[in-house]
Order: structure tokens, then C-alpha cells, then sequence
């Protein structure tokens, strides 16, 4: 659980209210959020169902694993995301380079995520939508598609392409 993580009281020091660690979001209409993707592709899949949302309310950047930018950027034309190269269990991230003292932090948060980090009003751990949902501070649209179909892919994979 993030609340508890080394990682997460990490950023909590660095960025004091402004890191939402299981927290409601805040009522602040056009402020920037970057959302930190923290679990695997189908938590991220999941979780976007509320990138609409937040869109509406915020400038959302989100980062992803690099096989679905594409699809968001189709599905979500009003966030932005940055992939981020996936952390392999047991094993660091191929560009974790030593600035985080906690290596999952830096498998989050590679280097080229710092400026939009250091920029954001907000940054959230994707974990933190689902909290907001059962919350009721986000509505509940797993029951509704919300991926679009890519104009040039008749299916989605997420294999080596």
C-alpha cells in the first residue's frame, strides 16, 4: 500500500501537499495533476477510465507503459502521457540512474518525467483513482467502454511489436 511505502513518503517530504497519498483530490479546476502509473499495463488499462474526467477539472498528464501511449492518446485527447519503460519484478529499470534512493521510486519516476513533475500542482500515484472512486469523488464507468478503437489496429495488443 503506497500510504506507508518508502516511496511514497519519499515524495510526500519533496512535495508536501501537493503529493496525494490516498487523499482526495482537490477541488482546483485547471490546475496541472500528473498521474504516476505504479501497477501493471491491465491496473492502467483500469485506471483510465477516469482520465476523462480529470481532464474536464484538470491538466492531466499521465504516465504509461510505453505499449499503450498510442491507444490513450486516441482514447484521451485531452491528457497528455509520457511512457515510462516498465519495471521488470526483481529487476531495476533499465534507466534507473541513481537519483531516487529507493529503486521503485526511480522505476516510476525515470529522469525524463522530472520537469513535468517539478511543474505539476498535483501528483498522484494511480492507485489513488481508485480510492477517489470508492469515495464517490469519481464516478464509476467500468461499465462503459472508454478505450477507442485505434484507426489503424483491428485489435488491441500489447505484446513486442
Amino acid at each position: 500500500m503506497c500510504r506507508t511505502a518508502p516511496h511514497c513518503q519519499i515524495l510526500e517530504r519533496r512535495f508536501g501537499p501537493g503529493f496525494l497519498n490516498y487523499q482526495s483530490l482537490p477541488e482546483d479546476p485547471g490546475a496541472s495533476l500528473v498521474v504516476v502509473s505504479d501497477d501493471g499495463v491491465s491496473d492502467e488499462i483500469r485506471g483510465a477510465q477516469h482520465l476523462a474526467e480529470l481532464s474536464q477539472q484538470y491538466r492531466v498528464t499521465a504516465t504509461c507503459d510505453s505499449r499503450l501511449c498510442s491507444r490513450l492518446e486516441h482514447s484521451f485527447p485531452d491528457a497528455r502521457f509520457v511512457d515510462v519503460p516498465r519495471r521488470i519484478r526483481g529487476i531495476l529499470n533499465p534507466v534507473y540512474d541513481g537519483r531516487w534512493c529507493d529503486p521503485t521510486l526511480a522505476s516510476h519516476l525515470p529522469a525524463h518525467n522530472d520537469p513535468l513533475v517539478a511543474e505539476a500542482d498535483y501528483v498522484a500515484f494511480g492507485q489513488n483513482l481508485t480510492v477517489n472512486r470508492f469515495v464517490g469523488i469519481l464516478s464509476r464507468r467500468d461499465t462503459v467502454g472508454y478505450l477507442l478503437q485505434a484507426p489503424n489496429r483491428a485489435v488491441l495488443r500489447l505484446g513486442a511489436e
